[in-house]
């Protein structure tokens, strides 16, 4: 874990400055010299020479400044540039001085020379004292129990079982002393720390399921799409986005190269088709293709070239898919996107995981005459509830749009065109783990109690 976590502070956070501000603030206010920890301007603007403020604990002032490079490598060059930001830091603070600190965070490993160097600098412009703090202390702080949920928030690092059990090893005696005060408070602690040791598990399921307004019978429901868009911040294991759903007919998504299929009926009432598709990326060929591409800047492409990166966008491909049998009452619809087969799921399988939901960009496509009896959308994933969503969390936008999958549909069945449900305070929806902890709907063995409602 030491190593990982080191890992991250050296490049995790490239490029976002918003975000090792406030894992910096967070780090700084678990320590007792401090106290009122707050920001100056995380948004960017003129700072005065710092990025945080606080009160020392003692009595006095401390002023905050950040210093963090891009893949922090510790060169000697790395070294002078945070030296230099360190200096300049020092000489825009404010000119009242003489009771405050000067502290400075950085990514890079300094020498003791540097910082014994630095924090002299710091004192002979007439600062009280000065504590420089690097990348390895920045790591000591977040691999210890009051760290642990700084470094899952900020470096995306869960708590291994070890890190679990020191940490409520050193805060039992506060746990219990909440349970005095309101078992609620203990229930939502668990449930959070239950919640962070199962979120780097592989994503076995997500489903949602869509609750009619009231049961209609299956005719007044015939044609139907029902489906589900999902972009995850980032690419993880080669995985982009997914998009999976359901519509009628049985045979819609079999290949031509499939076993030949009866012929079919249209409607919800005779069958039902469903499939899951990926859009990945190969991000060792698009690593190849960018080297290739440097190496080959103003020369011509040879027999054997790598060629060079393209901005053209993946396809959907079909990961899943399969059918049942139609239904003759119809209260709700529930699609799933599946990583598991024949019900047994494969933990070390590469492919996406709980927390890489965090943030994802989800919105469900449907279509419209479907939308129009939507009256509420619950979102499950891992066995866990990640949103309820009612008549007044979302709307039909009925901006004209469409899927990859649209050949899929008979131009008849495309005249009840295709809709999204829409958050109304956003574009899409989007999961905040940090914010909310998501609702356990089922209890382990030997709990003795359901996590649940």
């Amino acid at each position: 874990m030491p190593f990982e976590t080191d890992q991250h502070l050296r490049s995790y956070l490239d490029g976002n400055q918003l975000a090792r501000e406030r894992m910096c603030l967070a780090i700084l206010a678990t320590d007792r010299r401090f106290i009122d920890v707050r920001p100056r301007q995380p948004a960017g603007g003129p700072d005065g020479g710092r990025d945080l403020e606080a009160k020392l604990s003692a009595g006095g002032r401390a002023f905050g400044a950040i210093g963090f490079v891009n893949r922090a490598s510790d060169s000697a060059p790395e070294r002078r540039k945070i030296r230099k930001k360190f200096e300049a830091d020092v000489a825009a603070a404010p000119l009242d001085r003489a009771d405050a600190m000067f502290v400075f965070m950085t990514n890079v490993a300094l020498t003791a020379g540097d910082r014994d160097e630095m924090e002299r600098h710091a004192r002979a412009n007439g600062f009280s004292d000065c504590d420089v703090i690097d990348r390895e202390r920045l790591r000591i702080a977040l691999d210890q129990p009051s760290g642990f949920f700084i470094r899952f928030e900020h470096l995306r690092i869960p708590l291994s079982e070890a890190e679990q059990a020191s940490f409520l090893a050193q805060y039992s005696e506060g746990i219990q002393a909440v349970v005095t005060t309101g078992f609620q408070r203990v229930d939502e602690a668990l449930a959070r720390l239950t919640f962070l040791a199962e979120a780097g598990d592989l994503l076995t399921g997500l489903h949602v399921r869509f609750d009619l307004d009231r049961t209609y019978p299956a005719n007044e429901i015939g044609h139907y799409r029902a489906f589900m868009l999902v972009y995850l911040t980032e690419v993880t294991n080669g995985i982009w986005a997914i998009l999976f759903g359901s519509s009628d007919l049985s045979n819609r998504f079999r290949e031509a190269t499939d076993t030949p299929f009866t012929p079919q009926v249209a409607g919800i009432r005779h069958g039902i088709a469903f499939a899951q598709w990926e859009r990945r990326f190969d991000m060792e060929r698009l690593r190849r293709a960018e080297l290739g591409a440097e190496g080959d800047k103003g020369a011509t492409d040879g027999e054997g070239d790598v060629d060079g990166p393209t901005t053209e966008l993946p396809a959907f491909e079909t990961h899943g898919g399969g059918s049942s049998v139609g239904i003759d009452e119809v209260a709700g619809i529930t699609i799933s996107y599946r990583k598991e087969r024949h019900g047994v799921s494969f933990p070390h399988e590469r492919g996406i995981k709980l927390r890489d939901l965090q943030d994802a960009d989800t919105l469900p496509f449907v279509s419209r005459s479907f939308a129009r009896k939507v009256r509420r959308i619950r979102i499950f994933a891992n066995g866990y509830e990640l949103d309820d969503l009612g008549p007044g969390d979302f709307f039909v936008d009925e901006s004209k749009t469409g899927l990859d999958i649209d050949n899929r549909f008979s131009a008849d069945e495309l005249k009840d065109p295709w809709v999204r449900l829409r958050p109304r305070r956003s574009s899409a929806y989007q999961f905040d783990f940090y914010r909310k902890t998501p609702r356990r709907m089922f209890k382990s063995p030997g709990s003795g109690s359901e996590q649940g409602g």
